[in-house]
């Protein structure tokens, strides 16, 4: 029971959307109606700014955070912790308080992985932005840091389990941009690559 618990409560917690709440109170704009329509810190970072972009991409990945720190309070299994990682970036992507029309979950899947092993992330998360700050290009910086932690979890923690999680969240993240990338159209798509501020 405890566990299902907390599972439930991380699509809670994975279901608030600050990309829409600030959006609306800062710029009274639903962010799921311009750019790429996506519910997320890039999103934002276009259209709204580095400011606010930078802050929904830092409470996205505290829910993350959150989750995996509240399961592991709780000293429940290692499969759990893991399908409460898994179940806040579903409720980021199709949050119930928000018509199920969210984000695509790289932030809070950022957070979780940082709740598991935070200081390689830390110095991934900077090799990250500084790809993104050169290329501006999200699908380059995620793929990097994806396979990064994939190396980092083989080669360094030399954990299967964690190898396995990290590909399974990847190929969740994959899925997620067919479904959302299936719905744009051409010149969304295009958009929904980068990370350039428009004015």
């Amino acid at each position: 029971m405890k566990e299902f618990f907390l599972i439930i409560s991380s699509y809670l917690i994975g279901s608030i959307s600050f990309a829409y709440t600030i959006g609306l109170v800062f710029k009274g704009i639903d962010i799921r109606t311009v750019g790429d329509k996506n519910a997320g810190a890039a999103n934002v970072f276009r259209h709204f700014g580095p400011v606010l972009g930078t802050m929904v991409a830092i409470l996205d990945i505290c829910k993350g955070i959150t989750v995996i720190f509240i399961a592991k309070f709780f000293g429940v299994n290692l499969p759990v912790i893991f399908l409460c990682g898994i179940a806040v970036i579903i409720g980021h992507t199709w949050p119930v308080y928000f018509g199920f029309k969210g984000g695509r979950g790289v932030a809070c899947a950022i957070g979780v992985f940082f709740a598991l092993f935070p200081i390689p992330i830390l110095a991934l998360m900077a090799i990250m932005a500084l790809i993104i700050f050169v290329t501006g290009s999200m699908n380059i910086a995620v793929t990097t840091l994806f396979v990064s932690i994939l190396v980092y979890a083989s080669l360094v923690e030399k954990s299967y389990p964690l190898f396995l999680y990290v590909l399974c969240i990847g190929f969740l993240l994959w899925i997620i941009d067919l479904i959302t990338v299936r719905k744009l159209n051409t010149e969304e798509k295009k958009e929904s690559l980068h990370v350039r501020i428009r004015r």
